[in-house]
């Protein structure tokens, strides 16, 4: 994971009650912390934003959605 990665949640940071509000939104990474362990993301909402130290097992990157083409 590298600064101004786009993340995500990932399906053990989805169990976490404290992150309930995260579910579904996105972040970037905006520095490594702590030896490479906590990264600070900054999560995006519709109305304001929010930043958090967050463990490496807890997000993901967002991956990117295919292309419909046509022959």
């Amino acid at each position: 994971m590298k600064v101004g990665d786009l993340v995500e949640l990932s399906a053990s940071g989805r169990k976490l009650k404290n992150w309930n509000s995260l579910h579904d939104k996105k972040g970037i990474v905006l520095e490594q912390c702590y030896g490479g362990f906590f990264y600070r993301i900054h999560w995006f909402y519709s109305n304001r934003s929010w930043k958090a130290h967050m463990r490496r097992t807890d997000i993901k990157h967002v991956k990117a959605k295919k292309k419909l083409t046509t022959a």
